[in-house]
């Protein structure tokens, strides 16, 4: 199938896709926070969240992550100190473990739990049915529609 083309999409389609993408993201991180954390102190809750899908995305692409590449990533929107902070507390809640890296014990590597994988591979098809929908949605606009094929459904111009 080829390749589809971004700019067959009107502008204010991108648009409307990018805000609902975003609101629904919010969405749900609010949503886990308040199944994870309940209505208990959230202090730290944005960045743990942060912190637990880096791991989870990391270990999905075999790579290694340690509390430096957070605070790199963060780009002093949150300080190295409340990182540390939010390290510790979602791995005593479980989330996450860290271990120390071969050859320099001072740096951390951060690994993601199985409760934490377990609980967020539960998630995924409603999460992605969520974001399909709006990308679906982008898609429909800019004069793409959806047929049937053998092996699923494939995008084509026109009607």
């Amino acid at each position: 199938m080829a390749k589809l083309n971004p700019a067959l999409i009107p502008p204010e389609a991108k648009a409307l896709a990018l805000g609902r993408f975003h609101l629904r993201a919010l969405a749900r991180q609010w949503d886990i926070i308040r199944v994870v954390r309940g209505r208990r102190d959230i202090r730290r809750a944005l960045e743990g969240f942060w912190i637990v899908l880096e791991a989870l995305v990391a270990h999905f692409e075999a790579r290694t992550l340690t509390q430096k590449d957070l605070t790199a990533r963060a780009e002093g929107t949150s300080s190295a100190a409340t990182i540390s902070r939010a390290i510790g507390d979602i791995e005593q809640e479980g989330w996450i473990r860290t271990i120390p890296t071969p050859g320099d014990h001072r740096v951390r590597t951060i690994q993601v739990t199985e409760q934490a994988l377990g609980l967020y591979l539960m998630r995924v098809d409603s999460g992605w049915d969520d974001f399909w929908s709006i990308a679906e949605a982008a898609l429909t606009a800019g004069g793409l529609e959806t047929r049937p094929t053998v092996t699923g459904h494939d995008y084509v111009i026109g009607c």
